[in-house]
């Protein structure tokens, strides 16, 4: 799982949003020293929605916790079931 605390006080501001930024300007620009090619306009796209993986990452990783939480509920419910069925049974 990836720890999301260590992205805590990054911009939080839209780095792209139709038009270009000053962040997104930046990106771009030394991804395209690097690779000026198809790799480092990919690698630029990549590095500028960021912010919106990590919300993403964010929003799966609370849904994922509630369904596990459910889940285990679900798995103690059902142990409580059991028990009351073999009692009833004997």
């Amino acid at each position: 799982m990836i720890d999301t605390d260590k992205y805590e006080g990054h911009t939080e501001e839209p780095w792209f949003d139709g038009e270009p930024t000053k962040i997104s300007n930046a990106i771009s620009n030394a991804f395209l020293q690097l690779n000026p090619n198809e790799i480092g306009k990919a690698n630029a796209r990549l590095a500028v929605d960021a912010p919106d993986l990590l919300a993403e990452v964010k929003r799966l990783q609370h849904q994922n916790a509630i369904i596990c939480q459910q889940l285990h509920d679900a798995r103690s419910q059902l142990k409580g079931m059991r028990k009351r069925i073999k009692e009833a049974i004997e």
